[in-house]
C-alpha cells in the first residue's frame, strides 16, 4: 500500500509504501507527525498575546518524520522522473525551503549553530 497526502493539484506527498498489516500503524505515526508539525513553541509570556492576537500563524513548512521529532528529508520528483526511481543508483533532488536554499547556496564560509536534536 502506498500512503499519500495531496498536497496541490500538481503535488502528492508520499509518506510510506507499508505491508497492509502495517497501514494503520503508519497512519497514526503521520497523524501524530502532523500535529506536531503545527505546534510552535512560545515563552509563557507571549502566550495572553497570542490569546488576544488573530495575527499569529504558525510555519508549515516544517514537515516532521512521523518517526521522530526531525524534520523530514522532502524529495521533489517530477512525473517525468517517476521511472528513474527504479534505478537504486539516481538519487532525487532534495527539497529546500526558501531559507534553506539561500544558505546552501550563499558564497563563503557559513556556520550554522543549532542545538542537538533540531535536525
Amino acid at each position: 500500500c502506498i500512503l499519500w497526502t495531496k498536497m496541490s493539484v500538481t503535488d502528492i506527498r508520499i509518506w510510506y509504501v507499508a505491508k497492509h498489516d502495517d497501514v494503520s500503524r503508519h497512519i497514526k505515526l503521520i497523524d501524530e507527525a502532523e500535529k506536531r508539525s503545527k505546534r510552535q513553541l512560545v515563552s509563557a509570556s507571549k502566550v495572553q498575546e497570542i490569546d488576544d492576537s488573530e495575527e499569529f500563524t504558525v510555519n508549515s513548512n516544517i514537515i516532521l518524520d512521523p518517526k521522530g521529532n526531525t524534520p523530514m528529508k522532502v524529495y521533489e520528483v517530477t512525473y517525468n522522473n517517476i521511472e528513474r526511481l527504479q534505478d537504486i543508483a539516481w538519487y532525487p533532488p532534495l527539497y529546500l525551503t526558501k531559507e534553506e536554499r539561500d544558505i546552501v547556496e550563499s558564497s563563503g564560509t557559513v556556520l550554522i549553530v543549532g542545538r542537538s536534536g533540531c535536525g
